[in-house]
């Protein structure tokens, strides 16, 4: 479904390690973006609108929501999957991305998914799988990455609070 026009992306790092903040060259994921529709609308929350986004983002499939100049500047950065939640402001036409599920690959494999519930208190959970020895009765290795909770507040900004350490 389509999206109202949006001028301006915010993509919100939550984890300076798991997020893919940026690919090859620097290149700020806010830029990759161009997101033109939408799974699911979400009820209205502080003033913005509230929409789920996910798709396949693999290099070699048709991603609708990354610029073209995401297969030339990240080809080391392999994004097979994500979800955001998009937070819209109609009056500045601005959309806050909050990147709520992953699947990436990057010398091992990186997830995240997350948990909204009526009051929009949102978790998130990392998880990360390597190479472990094919000998062992563990050939994978899974190593549990930042836990987190999300809320949006009043001016627009999301406010992250690691726990579980």
């Amino acid at each position: 479904m389509p999206l109202p026009p949006i001028e301006k992306y915010i993509y919100k790092v939550v984890d300076t390690i798991y997020d893919p903040r940026s690919c090859n060259n620097e290149v700020s994921m806010d830029s990759l973006f161009r997101i033109k529709g939408y799974q699911l609308r979400l009820p209205d929350h502080e003033g913005f609108e509230v929409y789920y986004l996910e798709d396949i983002a693999g290099i070699n499939e048709a991603n609708k929501n990354l610029t073209s100049g995401f297969n030339g500047r990240c080809a080391n950065f392999d994004l097979h999957f994500y979800g955001l939640l998009i937070y819209y402001q109609r009056a500045t036409k601005t959309a806050r991305l909050l990147p709520v599920y992953y699947n990436w690959y990057g010398e091992s494999e990186h997830e995240r998914h997350f948990y909204i519930d009526s009051n929009y208190r949102i978790t998130l959970a990392e998880k990360i799988y390597s190479e472990g020895d094919f000998e062992s009765n563990h050939p994978v290795d899974i190593m549990n990455g930042g836990c987190y909770k999300v809320r949006m507040k009043k001016t627009g900004e999301f406010e992250v609070r690691k726990f579980g350490e």
